[in-house]
């Protein structure tokens, strides 16, 4: 009888052990299925401190801040000055060259893939400047007969054309103008937005151009080379398979979208302050990250107030309902990726995270401490100079 109770308890246990191993081997499984090789190399290229070194001015206060792959940054504040910096491998940031572009403030700043070429838009002056980055000089300037809203430059390296797409504020047309050319446009797209488009950014890797409206309206075309028409490298055909009416249906156009550098991604800032990620090639929304103020209040209960006293807490509270109330506020607001296209960086009440976008997980928070409420951030990598 002994000997039963004592086999029993046996094949029990080892029937137990079976279970727990098969459970530890699913969990590593989906782990392993989840975790970034190399992560924690990866992790080294983005910054991790939780209050800043050094800091940089400007007169008034900055709306733009970029970062190109030319080892510049490029910031600009909302009295229409403009300054070049040039980040050096070990040494630091230095400044360059300040430029006065315009009378207003910027409308929008773009720089094309390889970070050779910029262009600065004004929607008050109608006018466009356009720079040479590596020389940190102004190369051209055009004096538009309408009043631009938003420009990309849609070319890739080997073009012939360094074409450049500008939008109209008052319609939705679309003027494609040769960069290094005069101010006469080579093309004029006219029906694909009904209305005024707000965001315009190229896709070097697939070739391709996205352009969103005032109402949420997302479209993809094409450049000059494949004469402006439908990419046929994109994985659907109707719009109607893809979730790009998502944002015409929430009534939640995007104030900023940025693409992945390995061209499968692209990400947007939408009013309702929620950042979605689709997958380029089927348009399909992959994950939507909830940066509501709402959000931050339910997380703050049981995270403490994400370590901040209650003082600091409630004033940051304050400063993101009073920022609510101002629709301006977030309209240069900009995220961006990593260079392996996988991690998401972008600016919070508590500082600026960095989400891993294959688990979800916030791997940094960047700024924490600092009492500023960061709007806009841009990665900038400085290469070792071979020289």
């Amino acid at each position: 009888m002994v000997k039963r109770q004592i086999e029993s308890v046996a094949s029990s246990s080892s029937e137990a052990t079976n279970e727990s191993e098969d459970r530890e081997e699913r969990s590593s499984k989906k782990s392993k299925f989840k975790a970034v090789p190399f992560e924690a190399t990866y992790l080294r290229a983005i910054p991790c401190a939780l209050q800043y070194e050094k800091s940089f001015m400007h007169r008034d206060t900055i709306s733009h801040v970029i970062a190109t792959q030319t080892d510049f940054i490029i910031t600009a504040s909302v009295d229409g000055h403009l300054k070049f910096w040039k980040k050096k491998h070990a040494e630091g940031i230095e400044f360059v060259k300040h430029f006065r572009c315009h009378l207003y403030s910027f409308a929008h700043i773009a720089i094309n893939h390889n970070g050779t070429l910029m262009v600065t838009v004004c929607t008050q002056d109608k006018s466009l400047k356009i720079f040479d980055v590596p020389n940190f000089d102004m190369i051209s300037m055009f004096k538009l007969t309408f009043a631009p809203k938003t420009a990309a430059w849609i070319h890739q390296g080997n073009d012939v054309v360094q074409a450049l797409a500008v939008s109209d504020a008052e319609s939705g047309k679309i003027l494609i103008y040769d960069g290094k050319g005069d101010n006469s446009p080579i093309h004029v797209v006219e029906k694909l937005h009904s209305k005024p488009v707000k965001v315009i950014e190229y896709n070097a890797v697939l070739d391709c151009a996205i352009s969103i409206d005032v109402d949420g309206m997302l479209e993809y075309w094409s450049g000059p080379k494949r004469d402006y028409q439908f990419p046929s490298n994109i994985a659907w055909k109707y719009k109607t398979d893809t979730d790009l009416y998502e944002f015409l249906k929430l009534k939640s156009a995007p104030r900023c979208l940025v693409i992945a550098p390995n061209g499968q991604l692209f990400a947007a800032v939408g009013t309702d302050r929620r950042i979605r990620v689709f997958n380029f090639s089927s348009g399909k929304l992959m994950k939507t990250i909830d940066e509501t103020l709402q959000s931050y209040l339910e997380q703050a209960k049981l995270n403490k107030n994400f370590g901040l006293q209650n003082m600091e807490w409630n004033r940051r509270v304050a400063l993101e309902r009073e920022l609510d109330r101002d629709e301006n506020t977030f309209q240069h607001m900009s995220v961006c990726f990593d260079e392996t296209s996988n991690f998401l960086i972008y600016p919070t009440p508590v500082g600026i995270k960095v989400i891993n976008l294959y688990s979800d997980d916030t791997v940094r928070e960047v700024g924490k401490m600092e009492n500023m409420r960061f709007l806009g951030v841009s990665l900038c990598r400085a290469i070792p100079d071979v020289k």
